[in-house]
């Protein structure tokens, strides 16, 4: 890596001048260093999916027992609640 920033800082010095190049290398340095991710923000956005991961996991078990609780009410609330989800399913004709 050092040696291609050498070879353009070179190439940019015969047309722009040493100062201009110096300048025009720093900037894109600071550029880059600004834009790049580190090992600790790839960790980082690990933990967080990881995280993200448990939470959904937890909703989806918390989203079927609601289910299941409210086709128990709906059951114990309408007599008929019950044949209707039989023929829905196909158990009962």
């Amino acid at each position: 890596m050092q040696t291609v920033a050498i070879k353009l800082y070179e190439r940019l010095k015969e047309k722009l001048g040493s100062e201009e190049a110096t300048l025009l290398i720093d900037f894109i340095d600071e550029r880059v260093k600004g834009e790049v991710a580190t090992k600790e923000d790839i960790h980082g956005l690990k933990e967080e999916i990881h995280r993200l991961d448990k939470r959904i996991s937890d909703l989806e078990w918390k989203l079927k027992l609601y289910f299941i609780l409210l086709a128990v009410l709906i059951v114990i609330t309408n007599p008929g609640a019950l044949e209707f989800f039989g023929k829905i399913i196909g158990v009962v004709k």
